[in-house]
């Protein structure tokens, strides 16, 4: 009798789950647009979601691509008349926009299978899927790949080697809290990563220009720190990359998909979070490069795509999420002075 009692309630909860999902599908329909910030379709796995929005619901999309910083900035300023519905940030910038109160509180479908690390528990920042800071080398130019942050510091890499500015971009800062796990600090202690980029600097390895696609392609940088999604995708029209996770350490950064708490159009905005969530957005994503961050099985097209799981056994997660915007004023200042005065 147990049994048949248990058995009813998933049947009624699986029930009323896809009755509001279809709510929430009839609702978005009606509103027939859906806008976002910082989700192009050449980053992670937005463009496949765009075009389930799109040819599966009949939604107009557009995007207009930002910085976190940036999208945070423009959601505020447009409080008073909103544009967009929903916008991808680092996973660091959610204390940012919880504090400034503009994010739409909403638990997704899919809330129990997020990792409690990865949410906000009020529902108003989630993690979708995160990267890996990884070795990426143009082997026209070095003919032999780093393997680890110790091996950029070898001669042969003399002015070879770009990397982010983490007083400019999230990317940077995950460098140097991935350079400090390497080194035996952490994202609470980022002294020792600040430490090797100054010597990477003072060596004459570290080339002072912000690192790019373009740049590697053409060879005027031979190896940069980037996501591993970001990476694989470039592999595909620059084949002579070697993608590599760092041997003796490194970070993963997640990413959020949040909703504007101004939208006028909340259904298309709570529909995109799901949408990003199913498993058929999550294995998007993972299509890309990006991990999940749901433990979704991935087709073994996609698995093969994706770098070898082993090499993630070093990278270690950051912790200090409530602190990291003190963490990256600190790392700011500390690279002016320690790495870009050498």
């Amino acid at each position: 009798m147990r049994k048949l009692v248990i058995s009813a309630i998933v049947v009624a909860g699986v029930f009323a789950l896809a009755q509001g999902l279809q709510a929430l599908i009839d609702g978005a329909k009606k509103e027939g647009q859906i806008v976002t910030y910082g989700s192009p379709a050449d980053w992670a796995g937005y463009g496949a979601i765009a075009e389930i929005m799109t040819k599966r619901y009949g939604l107009k999309h557009s995007d207009t691509d930002m910085s976190s910083a940036e999208e945070i900035a423009k959601v505020k300023a447009e409080r008073n008349n909103p544009v967009a519905d929903a916008f991808d940030i680092g996973y660091q910038f959610c204390t940012i926009a919880i504090r400034e109160d503009i994010l739409m509180a909403y638990k997704p479908s899919r809330w129990n299978e997020i990792p409690l690390w990865a949410k906000d528990p009020l529902g108003r920042c989630t993690a979708t899927y995160y990267g890996t800071i990884v070795l990426v080398t143009n082997t026209k130019v070095v003919k032999n790949p780093p393997k680890s942050f110790k091996d950029l510091l070898k001669p042969e890499y003399k002015g070879l080697v770009a990397v982010a500015d983490p007083r400019r971009a999230a990317l940077g800062q995950y460098a140097v809290i991935a350079a400090a796990f390497a080194n035996g600090g952490s994202d609470r202690n980022i002294d020792p990563g600040i430490k090797f980029f100054a010597q990477l600097a003072k060596s004459g390895n570290l080339k002072p220009v912000a690192p790019s696609k373009d740049l590697l392609a053409k060879g005027e940088i031979g190896i940069t720190l980037d996501w591993d999604f970001r990476a694989l995708n470039w592999r595909k029209d620059i084949p002579e990359l070697a993608i590599s996770v760092p041997t003796d350490g490194s970070t993963y950064g997640p990413y959020a998909t949040v909703l504007n708490k101004f939208s006028r159009r909340p259904n298309a905005a709570k529909l995109w979070l799901e949408t990003v969530l199913s498993d058929e957005g999550q294995i998007a994503f993972a299509r890309s490069g990006a991990r999940p961050i749901r433990n979704v099985k991935l087709p073994e097209d996609v698995e093969k795509g994706l770098l070898p799981q082993a090499q993630y056994k070093v990278a270690k997660p950051i912790t200090n999420w409530l602190n990291m915007e003190a963490v990256a004023k600190d790392m700011g200042e500390k690279w002016a002075l320690e790495v870009v005065g050498n």
